[in-house]
């Protein structure tokens, strides 16, 4: 069965049904959902931080969506310029 005929269309699927294919799923599939696939005391803490909420945008504004900053192994190892853009840091 393809994926669009269990989950529906990309214009008409719901954004947190692609949202677990994508995290949870993805994890099980590659046989790692202890390590990761979640936010969770134990597991690797991979995640990113978008520049919209794909919950609130249409799936036709999704591919727009930038990565602002990423986590890998609980360690920020990308950060785009834009991420503090006119907030003061101090070192």
């Amino acid at each position: 069965m393809k994926l669009e005929q269990q989950t529906g269309s990309i214009e008409t699927g719901k954004s947190a049904d692609f949202t677990v294919l994508y995290t949870l799923d993805s994890a099980s599939a590659l046989r790692l959902r202890k390590r990761a696939g979640s936010i969770k005391a134990g597991k690797s803490a991979d995640l990113i931080v978008l520049d919209q909420n794909l919950f609130d945008v249409s799936a036709s504004k999704i591919a727009d969506t930038k990565v602002l900053a990423t986590w890998f192994e609980g360690k920020l190892v990308y950060e785009a310029e834009e991420l503090f853009e006119g907030i003061p840091v101090s070192n």
